[in-house]
């Protein structure tokens, strides 16, 4: 419990300390505290004049007393943190300055004096990354690592850890099945089905090829709804930029269109297409022209997987979902968790064509497909 006022030396402390005389204060101070003084003013000038006195162990003494009467002080934290500095403890200092800055107002809105001890304790902060991360390379280095910047589950840890990419979770606009994997991008090895699709690649693409000597027949893939309010941060809206030809359209198929393209149509008819009232199949060919950017968006559910086929694909051509980026080549499938963040872009000067459509997540049981179906069939039906 703390006194109501401070002591007799307490006060001659605080006031040699408001007067910058550290060294006086600090001795006043020490002798108030052992004699019992625990008033939290005079604990916050104690720990100020001493760092500024390089007595780092006794300043980090009375913070810590002082941060358990006033755990959010921004100038207690910043203390602390300087106290842990000097002591030689880099990586804890780096939690009491990283504790500073989030809590402490935007730095527009500081005065100049508290401003500079804020990017003072960012410049800290970056330096202990960087001290952090060059001794954590040396380490994956001596065991074969390094340093991420692939696709294997520890590369995808070490560039996490480093800093180097986000953790993006699975956001679905409609529909979360819970204690699914969280993949962003599978392996097409993975999927007996694959090679024998991509054998047929060359018949699908000579079916595209004929729908593009009129590319009138392909529509903008964000149409306008007007039964829904226009809360998409998407746009592309009408926009013939990223256009489609669809052969099934949320579960529909359109007749006139798969006659076009029977031959793709019928290459996709044996797959696990996921099959969800009024949401999917959907089986399309998707046109990206150049310099085309399609925001990041999250899927429907995660109750399904996307699968892109390449099948026209200049250089300059990449899809993002969640903190992987990949080249789009033609002919090398891709199957992804599109409720996951998800973008694609065109920096080519030539358009981007991939056959897309959807399947069910390999996880997720048979009864567990119908009631998912029935779900969406459910939503469709209610007035």
């Amino acid at each position: 419990m703390t006194n109501q006022s401070p002591s007799q030396n307490g006060l001659l402390g605080l006031k040699a300390a408001q007067q910058g005389r550290f060294r006086e204060s600090l001795a006043y101070l020490q002798k108030a505290i052992t004699d019992g003084d625990s008033h939290k003013d005079v604990l916050m000038a104690a720990a100020f004049s001493a760092r500024a006195e390089f007595s780092f162990d006794f300043c980090l003494e009375t913070i810590d007393r002082y941060l358990l009467i006033e755990p959010k002080d921004i100038n207690a934290n910043l203390i602390k943190a300087d106290a842990l500095t000097g002591l030689g403890k880099v990586k804890a200092a780096s939690s009491f300055y990283l504790a500073a800055i989030r809590l402490a107002p935007e730095i527009s809105q500081l005065p100049e004096s508290h401003a500079k001890e804020i990017r003072r304790a960012q410049a800290a902060c970056d330096a202990a990354a960087k001290h952090f991360e060059k001794s954590m390379s040396s380490f994956l280095n001596e065991i074969g690592m390094t340093g991420g910047g692939g696709e294997s589950r520890m590369e995808q840890t070490i560039d996490i850890m480093m800093g180097r990419k986000e953790i993006f979770h699975q956001n679905p606009s409609k529909l979360y099945i819970p204690e699914l994997p969280h993949r962003q991008f599978y392996k097409v090895s993975e999927f007996e089905w694959t090679e024998k699709l991509l054998l047929k690649a060359p018949d699908i693409k000579r079916e595209l090829k004929q729908l593009l000597m009129d590319e009138g027949v392909f529509s903008p893939y964000m149409e306008h709804n007007p039964d829904a309010p226009a809360l998409s941060n998407i746009g592309l809206e009408e926009d013939s930029r990223w256009s489609a030809f669809h052969l099934v359209k949320d579960g529909a198929p359109i007749e006139r269109n798969i006659n076009k393209c029977p031959q793709t149509y019928h290459a996709l008819s044996e797959l696990p297409i996921a099959k969800i009232n009024g949401r999917s199949p959907n089986i399309l060919f998707s046109l990206l022209k150049p310099g085309a950017h399609i925001p990041p968006h999250h899927g429907q559910t995660n109750a399904r997987l996307l699968v892109h086929l390449p099948l026209i694909v200049p250089d300059g051509c990449e899809l993002r979902v969640g903190n992987q980026t990949r080249k789009v080549v033609e002919n090398q499938m891709m199957i992804f968790d599109d409720s996951i963040e998800h973008e694609a872009r065109n920096t080519s000067d030539s358009t981007r064509v991939v056959l897309i459509f959807d399947i069910w997540r390999p996880e997720l049981t048979e009864d567990e497909r119908k009631v998912i179906s029935g779900i969406f069939e459910k939503i469709e039906s209610i007035e």
